[in-house]
């Protein structure tokens, strides 16, 4: 049974966000048999603390970086020059949480799509998988993959 606990990996924390320290989550992780966690960053000041978190605790933290729906409004030059120069790290695996949230509309609709867009093509580029948030949005989600 030990064997298979070390098989779990976790594919969507915010350790930056808990009230743990990183140090606890990762003690209590590895207790419950998590050996791999992809700590995820949804905005640009997230995203220093992801990398940092990513080649500290390396190797059971890796990190992904993107720009949420609900902060798309706060995507510009900065945010998307600061992926540019990061996606390519070696404990930066994916490019997320990013997508559409047409539920909450915390950035209007039309941002949303162009920043999607946006980060999908940074995907590509950096031959990165993506991390996802849709939500009452499916339909023009599916339209991005349907359309790369």
């Amino acid at each position: 049974m030990s064997k298979l606990k070390q098989l779990w990996i976790d594919t969507h924390a915010h350790i930056d966000k808990l009230k743990l320290s990183p140090e606890e989550v990762l003690k209590e992780a590895e207790q419950a048999g998590v050996f791999r966690i992809l700590t995820i960053g949804t905005e640009l000041g997230d995203w220093r603390q992801v990398v940092a978190l990513s080649e500290k605790h390396a190797p059971q933290v890796y990190g992904a970086l993107g720009m949420h729906p609900h902060t798309a409004k706060d995507f510009n030059e900065e945010s998307e020059d600061f992926l540019k120069k990061h996606l390519n790290l070696k404990r930066i695996v994916a490019l997320g949480e990013i997508g559409l949230d047409y539920f909450y509309k915390n950035s209007e609709i039309q941002k949303q799509k162009e920043v999607f867009e946006r980060q999908m093509s940074l995907a590509g580029a950096f031959n990165l998988p993506v991390e996802i948030h849709t939500r009452e949005a499916e339909e023009d989600t599916v339209f991005f993959f349907k359309a790369v």
